[in-house]
């Protein structure tokens, strides 16, 4: 038995559950939901996939038209904003949940996925979304 592994897991569970009860999620749910409608307003013809469905309460995959993602995940990344095209996986291929729920090929491979952690600022989702929105404008 991993007897170190099965305390540890246990006081990272107690460490959840206390973030959790003090309402986090519900906190970055809403700086999620903030840059979500910075964003919107900012980058003309933006769309957010899924938006108005449930989802993770700290990601968010904005498409901008035409937007090369490859390009301007490396600008964003000179900048401080660590952010990735498509799905998490890191495949290079377009996202198959962005080409399921509609969008075509080149939105896909244009979407720029951001993901809050629980230590998100409310000053750090102002300076992402000027950055962001700098980039996909």
């Amino acid at each position: 038995e991993n007897v170190p592994g099965i305390v540890g897991m246990g006081v990272a569970a107690t460490l959840a559950h206390d973030w959790i009860g003090a309402g986090a999620i519900e906190r970055s749910q809403a700086l999620r939901d903030t840059l979500e409608r910075t964003l919107l307003d900012r980058i003309e013809g933006a769309h957010i996939a899924g938006a108005g469905a449930e989802r993770l309460w700290n990601t968010l995959s904005v498409i901008a038209p035409g937007a090369d993602g490859k390009r301007i995940v490396a600008a964003l990344s000179e900048r401080g904003v660590m952010c990735s095209t498509g799905a998490a996986s890191g495949h290079e291929h377009a996202s198959r949940g962005l080409l399921a729920m509609g969008f075509d090929e080149g939105a896909a491979r244009g979407a720029l996925r951001l993901s809050l952690s629980r230590n998100t600022t409310p000053d750090e989702i102002e300076s992402a979304t000027e950055l962001v929105a700098a980039s996909l404008a």
